[in-house]
């Protein structure tokens, strides 16, 4: 069986693949967790994808967001699953698999929510020290969140499936919005930006309601007050 890699090296969008070799019209999967399902069809020979649960095939050159991602896992890949169990439901986790990710979305969501305590519900419980009647000293105040920062930051490097998309993305949304936070702090300017992350057990066959986010608002403006 060829591996999809042959097909991201010769182009997506018109391949002459012999039938047999690969899936076609077929839906396929990467892994149990991939959240992804793929189709290489016969009509025009283009491989398409779509989140598992969704009806509407995309061109996969088209969903540039998550392109690589893929291209990494196919490029790796040898066998292809199958089935009704792909094209009818989304796949679920084994216990094992799911018990990590809940444990590295709960350090996530923890983190996601003790920012939202410093930074917009109680500033005055973490930087009253550094808010004076005449002038603020936006330094001392941006050093000691660097800290708070960094610890986080070790938090998050402990987190087992850095790989898996969506804790990887929530990784990324988390470390954005404190390196702004921080910015923010310094130059005494305010910031107003919310975060959604998303829990990667959660996957409803039922309904097709893929996920389950946790939302979360920053607004610095203490020293504005």
């Amino acid at each position: 069986m060829i591996k999809l890699k042959r097909i991201l090296i010769e182009g997506l969008e018109r391949i002459d693949v012999p039938v047999g070799q690969i899936p076609v019209d077929v839906a396929f999967t990467l892994s149990e967790t991939d959240p992804w399902e793929y189709m290489l069809k016969s009509a025009d020979k283009t491989l398409y994808t779509r989140k598992k649960g969704e009806k509407q095939w995309r061109p996969m050159k088209d969903v540039a967001a998550d392109f690589n991602l893929a291209k990494q896992r196919i490029s790796d890949m040898d066998k292809f699953k199958t089935g009704s169990s792909v094209k009818d439901k989304t796949s679920l986790p084994d216990k094992d698999k799911t018990k990590e990710l809940a444990a590295d979305y709960k350090i996530q969501t923890n983190i996601a929510l003790k920012l939202r305590d410093m930074i917009s519900k109680n500033p005055e419980k973490y930087f009253s020290k550094f808010k004076t009647i005449v002038d603020d000293n936006e330094l001392g105040a941006s050093a000691y969140f660097k800290k708070q920062q960094t610890v986080f930051e070790a938090q998050l490097a402990n987190i087992k499936n850095k790989d898996n998309e969506d804790i990887a993305l929530n990784t990324k949304l988390i470390k954005n919005i404190m390196n702004d936070t921080y910015k923010s702090i310094k130059n005494n300017s305010q910031i107003k930006k919310s975060i959604q992350l998303t829990d990667p057990t959660y996957k409803s066959n039922s309904s097709y309601e893929r996920y389950r986010t946790l939302t979360v608002q920053i607004w610095w403006q203490y020293f504005n007050n």
